[in-house]
């Protein structure tokens, strides 16, 4: 993987300087207590959805709350009450729709709070993702803690991709091709090839998904505009959002040229020397590095747990032991 501060970007390869912005930007402050609590009304609203536990959502909800998504032939939907909302959800039988969202923004002014997230909705009982968007939640601090009064939402159904720890991201991960995680040296195989092509190729990141366990991390490493060592740390949703566009305008091929592996129980650690180049047949590469790849066994398949990775550059040169051929 790759993804230098200077002009790389992308694990398991190269993607462009803007990325590194990005990247290496500096990390978010640790959340306050009043951000933890509204992410916590949330998802407490969401957990009532699932369970079609309405006493649950309404005691998230302050008295007249709306519900208004964006979109349609005015853009904005006809507003409605979430009081209305919750009791249809209470009617319903089975199993109530998965709403999950990802890396909340929560921004604080007072007693007024903003909650802005991607979210992904699955039906009842179902695996798939129905649709995704973003969802805002406004919500006001009174006695009895922070209350939701307005909701707003945009809606699609394409370019939705799986949450960690999710039945969707479940889905996705069951459907590997039994050939890529049949063994260390398949699944690392695979790893390269999925982000490997020409320009213009779109990317598999279904199969992509598939390699990696529930909850795993990619986490460039390099220096920083300031000369201070960084890391970031990113799912693989997060990886093919950040780099897959980039990855798909511009030729990128990604080769293993070496590595050094070891395991004890259940832990694996691979050394993973690479090099990458923009187009398969160019004589030299335009990058190489090490990737730390983390694999886990369960008994029926390989599974990346986390790719931890630095690119070479003046002062970090690649030590000999780590470009044997294997």
């Amino acid at each position: 993987m790759h993804f230098s501060a200077r002009r790389r970007c992308a694990p398991l390869t190269a993607a462009i300087a803007a990325i590194a912005s990005i990247v290496f930007a500096a990390p978010a402050n640790a959340q306050s207590p009043d951000e933890r609590a509204v992410v916590a009304v949330v998802k407490q609203f969401f957990d009532g959805m699932r369970t079609r536990d309405t006493a649950l959502m309404r005691s998230t909800v302050a008295p007249n709350a709306v519900l208004r998504s964006a979109g349609g032939p005015t853009g904005i939907g006809d507003a409605s009450t979430v009081d209305a909302f919750i009791e249809r959800i209470g009617k319903g039988t089975g199993p109530g729709n998965d709403e999950q969202i990802e890396n909340p923004k929560v921004q604080i002014d007072g007693q007024l709070a903003s909650l802005w997230a991607y979210f992904t909705l699955v039906r009842g009982g179902m695996t798939t993702i129905n649709h995704c968007g973003i969802d805002e939640f406004l919500l006001g601090k009174g006695p009895d803690g922070w209350k939701v009064f307005f909701i707003s939402d945009t809606h699609r159904t394409e370019a939705c991709t799986p949450i960690a720890g999710t039945s969707a991201a479940a889905a996705v991960a069951a459907m590997a091709n039994p050939k890529d995680v049949a063994s260390q040296d398949a699944i690392l195989a695979a790893l390269y090839d999925v982000i490997s092509g020409p320009a213009g190729k779109k990317r598999d990141w279904d199969r992509f998904r598939s390699l990696f366990a529930a909850g795993a991390r990619l986490i460039p490493t390099g220096v920083g505009p300031d000369g201070k060592a960084r890391i970031r740390t990113m799912s693989p949703d997060e990886y093919a959002t950040a780099t897959g566009s980039r990855l798909e305008q511009s030729g990128f091929f990604e080769k293993e040229i070496s590595r050094t592996a070891e395991t004890y129980g259940n832990v694996t650690q691979a050394f993973s020397t690479y090099e990458s180049r923009h187009a398969a047949a160019d004589e030299k590469p335009f990058a190489r590095g090490i990737n730390s790849i983390q694999l886990f066994n369960d008994g029926t398949r390989w599974w990346v747990v986390t790719i931890y990775w630095d690119s070479e550059r003046p002062g970090n040169e690649i030590p000999a032991r780590f470009l044997k051929k294997p």
